[in-house]
């Protein structure tokens, strides 16, 4: 395997002193080639480099700006010195002699070799410019190892090349089995996929062409192309690359794109450049490029770096983390204002209407809205079962069953479970509406809506004291002890404050009934269905182990008969022994798809059961 460059993070610049920095700057040698007598210099590891910044100007706005680029008419002794520590001067060397190549006779394609190219490759990535990536993309063509294609696909965010990766180990000749190391660096959950597909291919003899093969990886690989997809913050792959390398109609390549919606790439490139943040490569521990490297990570997404739902940085850095802090928060104060909008609304409508309405008032139009409900209800049944149906009909035109039809055949079970749900809706809701009381007061529902607006009050307040407190926009607060004392009281007060508006909100809606009783039934009941529900688990659990086990014990069957039908030799073996091969091969395969569509189901009620008993926790925390 191509190791991946050695690139470390710019964590922990702008923390060196100014006299550290200083004399290292002094104590740099020239570099012999690479230091002009204009434009920019750059610091790698003491070694300065003086080239011109406009291919870095027209080449990438987001390193334009981090670095400040834009400034000219500098005088040379003043010249600011750009300080680089994301790469080692190796790899920089390469990627400047890729900006500025010398003059020959041979293509650009043929100067830098295998290596250099994924170099130049990973830091266009982290640096951000796209035209020069694609570059390098189009010159890694046909150089790329079958692993190597899927390692530096999914290190880089390149679809294609994992796709390319996966159909030339389907391609293989039926003697070139996949090895368990090579399982290993795949990820096994691919690896049983590209099985499957294999099986399907070299021994069920099912005939699939460029472009149903393409189709065929598209679905399997679905949600990991989409990761790829939505880890490409500048949209670097166009959809139609990755349709001519996957040979996939455009209709059904679609998905990527709607996994990132419709934001154009340069608002992508715009939202990394307002954060500050750098695609890191990865492997970044040597000086040497390719020189300390151990492997490819494991599958699906190795990474070395902290992974944040927002973006990328490294995890020491807290300039990083204080912004995505912000992030968070101003969101979270748009969603608050928002709610307090809908509260306004409500009170308005509230104190619009007349005082307190009688049942007989009031019947009509909740009968009315009780109809109209269940009529709704029923057309969603009917849409169920028309689905139902057609589900059922495909299943019922297949003879034999492979990964695809497996989904199909959970779809059908969720759609069934989902025509359960809704009839069972409809029982529950007429039962609860049958028991409920007509008469609306309106002095009740005024007192309890005002008490849901000061409690969104509060939130919000606490929420800018927050943000204020990371801007800096505090007085200028020192640290002293008063300061402290003067923090933790402010916000014990605004604690005290959100505990008040909590209880006002349980009586309102208690009404008179004794809050210390009514808490002590509620706990009891909600600590019974606690326990319930954590039985119901502890058996779903040790059904999932069972279940996985037996996955783990048909996968390495199935694997096992691959390789003896591909190893067997046509003249030692009886064609009686070849099909009694094959169909314990079927069998086995049968048995595996089995265990998987029970083992979705057991995972897809643990995830349900999980949510409601975080519920619960939650509920009696409450309490």
């Amino acid at each position: 395997l191509v190791p991946m460059p050695d690139i470390h993070t710019d964590a922990s610049e702008g923390f060196d002193s100014r006299e550290m920095r200083v004399a290292a700057e002094r104590a740099a040698l020239e570099d012999g080639v690479y230091y002009w007598l204009d434009n920019v210099r750059f610091l790698v590891q003491g070694i300065l480099f003086r080239v011109p910044r406009l291919p870095f100007i027209l080449g990438s706005r987001y390193f334009t700006e981090k670095h400040g680029l834009h400034s000219n008419g500098v005088e040379a002794a003043a010249e600011p010195i750009i300080h680089l520590r994301s790469v080692s001067a190796p790899q920089f060397r390469v990627f400047l002699k890729f900006l500025f190549p010398m003059p020959s006779n041979k293509p650009l394609e043929s100067i830098f070799t295998k290596e250099e190219w994924i170099t130049i490759l990973s830091l266009c990535t982290a640096w951000h410019f796209p035209e020069f990536r694609k570059l390098a993309i189009q010159s890694l063509d046909g150089k790329l190892a079958e692993l190597e294609l899927i390692h530096v696909g999914r290190a880089l965010c390149i679809p294609i090349f994992v796709l390319e990766g996966y159909r030339a180990i389907i391609n293989r000749p039926t003697t070139k089995i996949i090895t368990k190391e090579e399982a290993t660096v795949i990820g096994h959950e691919s690896v049983n996929k590209l099985w499957i597909i294999r099986y399907q291919i070299q021994v069920a003899g099912v005939a699939l062409d460029e472009e149903a093969m393409g189709r065929e990886l598209h679905e399997n690989f679905a949600e990991e192309l989409a990761e790829l997809v939505r880890d490409d913050p500048e949209g670097r792959v166009p959809p139609e690359m990755v349709r001519e390398w996957a040979g996939v109609p455009e209709d059904e390549s679609r998905m990527g794109k709607d996994m990132r919606g419709s934001v154009s790439p340069h608002e992508f490139q715009g939202e990394d450049e307002a954060k500050g943040q750098e695609r890191v490569p990865l492997d970044a521990k040597s000086s040497v490029p390719w020189a300390d490297f151990l492997g490819p990570p494991a599958c699906p997404r190795p990474r070395d770096i902290t992974r944040d739902p927002a973006g990328w940085w490294d995890a020491s850095d807290g300039e990083m983390k204080r912004e995505m802090e912000e992030v968070q928060l101003a969101g979270c104060l748009q969603d608050l204002k928002g709610e307090e909008r809908e509260i306004r609304r409500k009170l308005q409508e509230a104190q619009s209407r007349e005082q307190s309405l009688e049942g007989g008032v009031d019947t009509e139009s909740v009968k009315h809205a009780r109809l109209e409900r269940i009529k709704e209800e029923l057309r969603k049944i009917e849409e169920v079962k028309r689905v139902e149906k057609e589900l059922t009909r495909s299943l019922g035109n297949r003879k034999m069953w492979f990964g695809p039809d497996i989904d199909l055949w959970i779809r059908l079970e969720d759609v069934r479970n989902r025509r359960r749900e809704l009839k069972q809706r409809i029982i529950d809701g007429g039962a609860v509406e049958d028991d409920q009381s007509l008469r609306w007061d309106k002095a009740k529902a005024l007192v309890q809506l005002n008490t849901e607006l000061r409690y969104c009050q509060v939130k919000q307040q606490m929420l800018e004291k927050r943000l204020n407190e990371l801007n800096g926009v505090g007085g200028g607060k020192t640290l002293d002890a008063s300061g402290v004392n003067s923090t933790a009281a402010e916000h014990e007060k605004d604690t005290k404050s959100v505990t008040i508006v909590e209880r006002e909100l349980l009586v309102v809606c208690e009404g008179e009934k004794d809050e210390a009783t009514q808490k002590a039934e509620r706990r009891k009941t909600l600590e019974d269905e606690q326990k319930h529900v954590r039985r119901v688990k502890q058996v779903q659990l040790q059904k999932e182990t069972k279940l996985r086990a037996q996955e783990a014990q048909y996968s390495n069957s199935f694997s096992k008969r691959e390789r003896l039908l591909s190893q067997s030799d046509p003249a030692s073996c009886s064609p009686k022994k070849v099909k009694q091969r094959e169909k314990k091969q079927r069998k086995c395969a049968k048995n595996l798809r089995k265990v998987q569509t029970e083992l979705k189901e057991v995972s897809g009620l643990l995830n349900i059961v999980r949510g409601e008993e975080a519920r619960l926790e939650n509920e009696i925390r409450l309490l």
